[in-house]
């Protein structure tokens, strides 16, 4: 079995890949990239993406990796633990517009003319899994 830098090198270029490669080399080794999985929507505007892998809507790429549990913090409170996932979101048009953000469920962004509301984030297996519902503003 080949060395895990050396698998995560294989992983492919560019900056979401490698950011996703090193996001699944730090807790496991993945033996191949595999495509997201999408839900059929009549909309296209649903999107379950899982972890590890990464989902395409229009101009947007977003990567998904990382799902465990973490603080978040609520309206009023203390911090409970949540489960959640880390986000590489990239914008084709401006890669200023490209960011990365911890996603809990119920929470929105905005990426340039996009809102994504964060449906679902759960555990399937042993792979992390996010629902997003993305819609032009």
């Amino acid at each position: 079995m080949a060395g895990k830098g050396a698998m995560c090198a294989a992983l492919g270029a560019g900056a979401l890949a490698a950011a996703l490669a090193a996001a699944a080399c730090e807790k496991r080794e993945i033996s191949q990239a595999r495509p997201a999985v999408v839900v059929a929507d009549p909309n296209a505007e649903r999107m379950t993406i899982e972890e590890n892998t990464q989902g395409e809507f229009e101009k947007l790429r977003i990567g998904v990796g990382n799902v465990w549990e973490r603080d978040a913090q609520g309206a009023s409170g203390p911090p409970a633990k949540a489960l959640s996932a880390q986000a590489w979101i990239s914008y084709k048009d401006d890669e200023q517009k490209d960011t990365t953000a911890v996603l809990f469920p119920r929470a929105r962004i905005t990426v340039a003319e996009y809102v994504i509301y964060v449906a679902e984030v759960r555990v399937v297996g042993d792979k992390g899994q996010v629902t997003l519902e993305i819609r032009r503003q």
